[in-house]
């Protein structure tokens, strides 16, 4: 049975349609009647465009500008993201939509729903760190055994940073950053929560050095002791200290 060309996404989900669209090899495009508007095109049944928006004209696919494979794929895989998370509005196939860059490229229904996936399971695998800022806090000697992916996140983290910062730096996945800082907060090395305003402390401050007068002929290298106070000062020395001088 063909794949009807209009029907509504509450009984006909739009992972149906592009499915029903791959098995029947479809040409044109599928306008998705969603809250955010999108227009899928394919070929052969296979998608190889995507456009914001609903009724698009030919004069106005031509005056958009030429984008590179990578690019079109990204966007294909953002918009399908959306598209699959609808719960309300309608599908209608236009058999005679066309975009100007048929021909140059085409991609698998399935391997494009795999992508939208993993995209979803990495934004979900980073929720609990997204607005929380990571902060080292010291621990006892020996106490922590660190994973060689936790180990890189405390060799570049100096104090304290955002998420968002700290995963740019190391230019990870967020799955793979989220799995880093579990370990590190499973050996007690991370703050509970600090706050995401927390001023960043350095990290040579994780550990003080004891104080001068523990250490014999040590020089002093924390904070200055308080001067004493004035009744101090104008103290009269006692008759035996006298005698002794």
């Amino acid at each position: 049975m063909p794949m009807m060309r209009r029907g509504p996404l509450d009984r006909y989900s739009p992972e149906w349609v592009l499915r029903q669209a791959n098995s029947h090899r479809i040409e044109g495009s599928i306008e998705f009647q969603i809250e955010a508007p999108v227009t899928v095109y394919f070929d052969s049944g296979k998608p190889y465009a995507v456009e914001a928006g609903i009724n698009l004209t030919e004069s106005h696919l031509a005056s958009l500008p030429v984008e590179d494979e990578l690019v079109v794929r990204a966007q294909l895989v953002d918009e399908l993201a959306a598209v699959l998370s609808a719960r309300s509005g309608w599908y209608f196939h236009d058999p005679l939509g066309q975009h100007p860059s048929r021909g140059a490229w085409t991609w698998e229904t399935a391997t494009l729903l795999m992508d939208v996936r993993s995209r979803a399971h990495e934004t979900s695998s980073m929720a609990a760190w997204t607005d929380r800022a990571v902060t080292l806090r010291a621990v006892p000697d020996g106490t922590v055994a660190l994973g060689p992916e936790a180990w890189a996140v405390v060799v570049e983290l100096a104090g304290s940073a955002a998420t968002s910062d700290l995963r740019a730096r190391l230019g990870w996945q967020p799955e793979r950053l989220a799995a880093a800082l579990a370990d590190l907060e499973a050996g007690g090395a991370l703050d509970p929560d600090p706050p995401a305003t927390a001023r960043p402390q350095p990290a040579a401050a994780l550990r003080l050095p004891p104080p001068p007068d523990a250490v014999p002929g040590g020089t002093h290298t924390g904070p200055l002791t308080p001067p004493p106070r004035a009744a101090l000062l104008h103290r009269r020395p006692s008759t035996s200290r006298r005698s002794g001088r």
